[in-house]
Order: structure tokens, then sequence, then C-alpha cells
């Protein structure tokens, strides 16, 4: 039996199948195919001036032709707006997809971006909800890995503690204003 992945409390194995979610759209301008994808579908316009309904890629289900299109994956969703599925998108269908990598590492987003720390500024004083559900946009993390105590939303890249929910602000930036260092 296929498990769903919505279900799991660990990674996904590499190489084992699973009912994940997907929506059919064009993505980075490819032809339109089922994305798997990260659930709840969202805008950002409230903090970071995103007002295009997406999805983020899920890129453990990407399969391998895009292997070296990760770091795009994770920068680019698929999302509306006028040149891309200006009519929407469908609602999430569970297909079965092949885990076919870790979760790309998003270490590098700090450093690339200063959309990330406005998002630590609104969330530093939030925690986890239960069931490691992320606070910002409501993904939850029970399948994405945790690596010395801390789980990254794969969705925008915030940083939790597991253990007590806090948030892990980035020291790749200066402290954020109102922090008390």
């Amino acid at each position: 039996m296929v498990k769903l992945l919505a279900d799991l409390d660990h990674e996904p194995v590499v190489g084992e199948f699973y009912m994940v979610p997907t929506v059919s759209g064009v993505w980075n301008y490819r032809p339109a195919r089922a994305w798997p994808v990260l659930l709840p579908g969202h805008t950002d316009a409230e903090i970071v001036n995103f007002p295009h309904f997406h999805y983020h890629l899920d890129t453990r289900f990407l399969p391998q032709f895009l292997e070296d299109s990760l770091y795009r994956a994770t920068t680019a969703p698929l999302m509306t707006y006028e040149r891309l599925n200006p009519g929407g998108l469908p609602e999430p269908v569970l297909r079965r997809r092949r885990c076919q990598r870790r979760q790309y590492d998003m270490s590098w987003l700090p450093k690339k971006s200063g959309w990330p720390q406005e998002l630590q500024k609104a969330f530093r004083r939030q925690t986890l909800k239960p069931g490691r559900v992320c606070p910002h946009k409501g993904i939850c993390l029970k399948s994405q890995p945790v690596v010395d105590g801390v789980v990254t939303c794969p969705g925008h890249g915030l940083r939790w503690n597991v253990e007590t929910g806090k948030l892990v602000t980035s020291d790749l930036h200066t402290p954020l204003r109102g922090d008390k260092r």
C-alpha cells in the first residue's frame, strides 16, 4: 500500500512511492504537468508583498530531469498571474510519486534575499503549531528533516527548534530590529 505523504511523521524514504498532492499548471514556463506541491496554496501579500496565489513545489518529488532546477524550484512557485496560469490553478489532486531526493537545502536563502529577514521579524514571537505546522502559512513540517534539532520550512525558509517550537533566527544577518541579542 502506498503511504499518504501527509500521514508521515518522518522524512520520506528516497526511492519509495507516496501519495503526494499535485497541482497541474505551467511552472517556470515549462509545459503544463502535475507538479508536486506543498500545501496549502496561498499569497504572501501581507509580509513580502507577493500578491500572486501560489504553491511551493515539493522538491523531493520533482522528476530527475529537473535535478539542475532545484534552486529555481525553491524560489519560483507554481503561481497564477497574467502570463502563467492566468485562469487560476485547479485544486490539488493526490498522485503516486516516487521520492527522488532528500529535501533541498535552503540554508542559502538568508544569504541571497532580504525577505526571510522580514519573515523572521514578523514571526519571532510565534511558535510551531501542534503537529509541527509552520505558523506562517500552515505548511506541515512532520515529513521534513530535523537537523541539529531544527526543522526548516521548505516554503519560506523559516527555521524552528522542534523541542521549544521557537523560531531560530539567522546569524547571517545583522540582528533584527527590535531584537535584543
